[in-house]
């Protein structure tokens, strides 16, 4: 009857605190923050075991890794917003470029301006580029005020890293605490089972996207094609998702260098084409090897399910989540049947 019992008082919670979370911005921010903070924590832990191996005390290695991470984001920003600033200074000019260049090409398809389908369609596809880039525009703008509105919670996310970092096993026993007795031994195998793969997971994407921005950033630089720290960095984003990534990340850099030429545009096809072969034959099996043991097909799948829910973060997310839905599966049948 007590277990019952318990059980019942934590499903309520759990209804309590969803319900509280999907009508309160205050605790969907708070949550945010708390979340963040914990993926920062997680994306260091491996770092921070290493230095606790080496001898040193935990919460020393986690003051020192967070201070060396914001360093280098601090260190970032100062190097990357002057530049970028600079490229985005030419944007507007670009996308005059771009409308002149559709502006051409409907020019070279006149028979179609006598259709009225032909017509509505070329105006169709004009207001839907003028969108998106104002799109960006403003999204980038909102972007720029909400950070500076939430400058407070930002500077409160290390803080609460560090105590995720220090106190890992802390927090960890706690959480094991709702479980019943019998049922801890198992799910904290299971738990570290998780850590394991995840971690390895997330160290190899980040390492991989990290190489492929550097890359890509000579190549394009190599190649004289505009705005190359931005493309660079897109692509190196976009990387992360398999199959998919390379391609979307691809598609802003051809665009950028069909305005210059087409013959820029073939180079610069040509160019990420040899950077794909070597990221998909050399770089991803060396740094990922066997930590994601999923099929492909399923792969491909599972990206076109997140794709319809979250867009490219949920494109991101989505094999993360396969990855721990996998190993509880595998877990639950080893350690209970």
């Amino acid at each position: 009857m007590k277990k019952k019992l318990k059980y019942i008082i934590i499903f309520i919670m759990i209804c309590i605190i969803a319900y509280i979370f999907y009508y309160s911005e205050m605790i969907r921010n708070i949550f945010y923050i708390v979340f963040t903070s914990f993926i920062i924590a997680y994306i260091l832990k491996p770092f921070n075991d290493y230095l606790v191996e080496k001898g040193m005390k935990r919460k020393f290695a986690s003051i020192i890794l967070l201070i060396g991470l914001c360093s280098l984001i601090i260190g970032l920003v100062l190097f990357l917003i002057p530049a970028i600033i600079k490229e985005g200074s030419n944007i507007n000019q670009t996308n005059r470029e771009i409308f002149n260049y559709i502006n051409i090409i409907n020019e070279k398809i006149k028979f179609m301006r006598n259709s009225s389908s032909g017509n509505k369609a070329f105006f169709m596809l004009y207001n839907k580029i003028e969108h998106i880039i104002r799109g960006l525009a403003n999204n980038l703008i909102e972007l720029s005020i909400k950070i500076g509105q939430n400058i407070l919670a930002i500077a409160v996310i290390p803080v609460i890293s560090y105590y995720f970092l220090s106190d890992s096993k802390n927090i960890k026993n706690k959480f094991l605490i709702l479980f019943n007795a019998k049922w801890r031994n198992t799910i904290r195998r299971t738990l570290d089972d998780i850590d394991k793969n995840l971690s390895r997971y997330i160290i190899a994407q980040f390492i991989l996207s990290f190489l492929i921005s550097i890359l890509t950033f000579i190549v394009l630089f190599f190649l004289k094609v505009d705005y190359p720290i931005i493309l660079s960095m897109l692509n190196g984003i976009f990387n992360i998702v398999p199959y998919f990534g390379p391609v979307f990340g691809a598609v802003p850099a051809i665009i950028v260098a069909l305005m210059e030429s087409p013959k820029q545009a073939l180079w610069t096809v040509i160019g990420l084409y040899v950077l794909q072969l070597i990221e998909g034959n050399i770089i991803c099996p060396k740094i990922t090897g066997e930590s994601v043991d999923i099929h492909p097909l399923l792969v491909i799948l599972l990206l076109l399910i997140g794709e319809k829910f979250g867009g490219i973060i949920g494109m991101i997310l989505i094999i993360p989540i396969c990855v721990i839905l996998k190993v509880i599966y595998e877990d639950l049948n080893y350690y209970l049947y």
